[in-house]
C-alpha cells in the first residue's frame, strides 16, 4: 500500500504521536517502551475516557465507568489522532482489497455464482469503511485530507500548533493551516462535545 502521498511521513508521525503519549500526564510510562499493542490498547482505554459516558456491572451494580475530567486532554488528542491513523491504514487496505475482488470479478473467467460473491465482498469492504478520509474519491479528495484529521485531533486535546508541527514534521503555519481546514475527523471525543455545550 502507498502511504507516500499522504503530505507526511505516516509510520513518523505515529511514533511520535505514541511517543508524546507515553510521557503525557497520568498516561506517562516510566520505564522501557512497552510494545507497539501495548501502546494502542493503553491509547484506546484513554479515548474510551473521552466517549459517551456509559454503565458497567459491578458486584450486581451498575456504575458509571471512569471518565477522564481534564478537556481539553493532551492524552486524549494523541489518542484520537493514533485512532484516526491506525483506522485510515486498516480501511485502505479493506479498499485495495475491495478492488481486487471487482477486478477478479470483472476480468477472470469464473462462474457466475463466483463472480457474484466476489463483487458481494467487494461491496461489504466498502460498506464497512469507517475513515472519513477515505470517503472521498480519489480523484476529488484533497491531498492532505488525513494529515488535516490527524492535526484537528491534536488540537482538539489542546496541543499547540508549533506542537502539531513538530509531532508531524511540518511547519507552524502548516499545522495551523490543517487545524482550521474542514473537519474530517472519523471520530470526535465526547468531551469535546460536552464541552462545546452541543451535548
Amino acid at each position: 500500500m502507498d502511504l507516500g502521498n499522504l503530505g507526511f511521513d505516516y509510520d513518523a508521525v505515529l511514533t511520535a504521536i505514541e511517543d508524546r503519549f507515553l510521557t503525557t500526564g497520568l498516561c506517562a510510562v516510566i520505564g522501557d517502551r512497552p510494545e507497539k499493542h501495548v501502546v494502542h490498547a493503553l491509547m484506546d482505554e484513554h479515548m474510551l475516557m473521552h466517549g459517551l459516558p456509559v454503565l458497567f456491572e459491578k458486584d450486581g451494580v451498575l456504575v458509571p465507568a471512569h471518565r477522564c475530567s481534564v478537556w481539553p486532554c493532551p492524552a486524549a488528542g494523541l489518542a484520537f489522532a493514533a485512532f484516526e491513523l491506525r483506522w485510515y491504514l486498516i480501511n485502505a487496505s479493506d479498499e485495495e482489497e475491495a478492488a481486487l475482488f471487482e477486478l477478479a470479478a470483472a476480468r477472470l473467467p469464473l462462474v457466475d455464482d463466483v463472480r457474484e460473491a466476489f463483487r458481494a465482498m467487494a461491496t461489504q469492504r466498502r460498506e464497512a469503511l469507517f475513515s472519513r478520509p477515505l470517503e472521498v474519491a480519489w480523484s476529488r479528495r484533497p491531498p492532505a485530507v488525513l494529515a488535516q484529521a490527524v492535526a484537528q485531533h491534536l488540537e482538539s486535546g489542546g496541543l499547540s500548533h508549533p506542537a502539531i508541527g513538530g509531532l508531524m514534521g511540518c511547519t507552524f503555519g502548516c499545522a495551523a493551516k490543517r487545524c482550521t481546514a474542514p473537519d474530517f475527523r472519523s471520530v470526535m471525543p465526547y468531551s469535546e462535545i460536552e464541552h462545546c455545550g452541543a451535548a
